[in-house]
């Protein structure tokens, strides 16, 4: 076989459709890549170039370009040794790819859903990333893109920067909303905490 069938073998007749069916005998669309996880949906293929992005969302396992304004915060906050953490919901494996586009000496820890017992909209993540980096919480700027985390950082009494990127976000007492990450920096941040 060649390469789209790797690790295949027929296990009955094809899926409807023609579609082979994988190992596990759910169906495999070669055009994909990779077999359907029998939720009725598929993940991506894997692609051959190495442009900046990001999940949307870890559940969704969409693709989308870097945020405008993200690498140079980043290497600002490092350029300063500000203790940073990138907390997510999406599992171990789709962190791991992230920071290979961010670059993981940005971050001093990490926090991925799959190693909390509740993960966002529950503090918990942020309540353990402060607790590692051994800072208060409402010292802590969280910069958020989705009102999941908005609603978990907040309620872990963190400073709240929501830069909306899912869906709307209203502004509310103690968030700052803004429509790019073009518009913080360290001073910013600074600025949030000492309030």
């Amino acid at each position: 076989m060649g390469g789209g069938g790797r690790g295949l073998r027929r296990t009955g007749p094809p899926a409807p459709g023609g579609v082979p069916r994988d190992r596990r005998g759910r169906p495999h669309d070669p055009q994909r890549g990779v077999p359907d996880q029998g939720h009725g949906r598929q993940d991506r293929p894997r692609r051959a170039d190495r442009s900046p992005q990001l999940p949307l969302r870890g559940d969704d396992r969409l693709r989308r370009p870097l945020m405008p304004g993200a690498k140079r915060l980043l290497t600002e906050l490092a350029a300063h040794d500000v203790p940073t953490a990138l907390v997510s919901a999406s599992h171990r494996r789709i962190i791991d790819r992230v920071l290979r586009t961010l670059g993981p000496e940005h971050f001093t820890l990490t926090v991925a859903g799959d190693e909390m017992e509740r993960t966002k909209p529950h503090p918990d993540p942020y309540l353990l990333a402060a607790a590692r980096l051994g800072a208060a919480p409402e010292r802590c700027a969280v910069v958020e893109d989705t009102m999941t985390g908005v609603t978990a950082a907040e309620a872990a009494g963190c400073r709240v920067v929501a830069v909306p990127s899912v869906g709307a976000i209203p502004p509310a007492p103690g968030r700052t909303v803004v429509r790019s990450l073009e518009e913080v920096d360290l001073r910013f941040l600074r600025s949030l905490v000492a309030s």
